[in-house]
């Protein structure tokens, strides 16, 4: 019996960027925290899904109080892409690392392609549903 599974690669760094822009810092904390475990750091885990919570609650707490309406999509966009290239940055040294030792293409035309994308999806839908929950939390009181 051949064994047809495709390989566990993990997310390319950017695509932690695009999640932040698309769908905010939860999503990108626990994209972040999963992506680190698929590279083989576990520990990184649950810290990046806290820091991506932490910030998202800090992000919401600012926009909710702080800052004037007319400012509220681009400081959101703004907060977005700054936790996206934190995240990003924080792990694109220990991915390149990951595909240097385990990703070696067949020919030199064939590209990186991870896999599991549908749980980067699922991922980031559930991080929206809560952030949209809190988010009516805090402005309703």
């Amino acid at each position: 019996m051949s064994n047809n599974k495709k390989p566990n690669r993990p997310w390319v760094p950017i695509q932690i960027l695009a999640v932040s822009l698309l769908f905010g810092p939860v999503a990108a904390g626990a994209v972040t925290g999963i992506n680190f475990n698929r590279l083989g750091k576990p520990k990184n885990l649950l810290p990046c899904i806290i820091a991506g919570t932490v910030l998202f609650l800090l992000d919401a707490l600012a926009l909710v109080f702080v800052v004037p309406d007319d400012l509220l999509g681009p400081v959101a966009i703004l907060v977005n892409l700054l936790t996206g290239l934190g995240f990003m940055l924080a792990q694109k040294s220990d991915f390149e690392t990951w595909k240097s030792a385990n990703w070696k293409p067949v020919t030199e035309k064939e590209k990186y392609k991870p896999t599991r994308v549908g749980l980067l999806l699922l991922v980031c839908i559930s991080a929206l549903v809560v952030e949209a929950g809190i988010i009516f939390l805090v402005a309703n009181p």
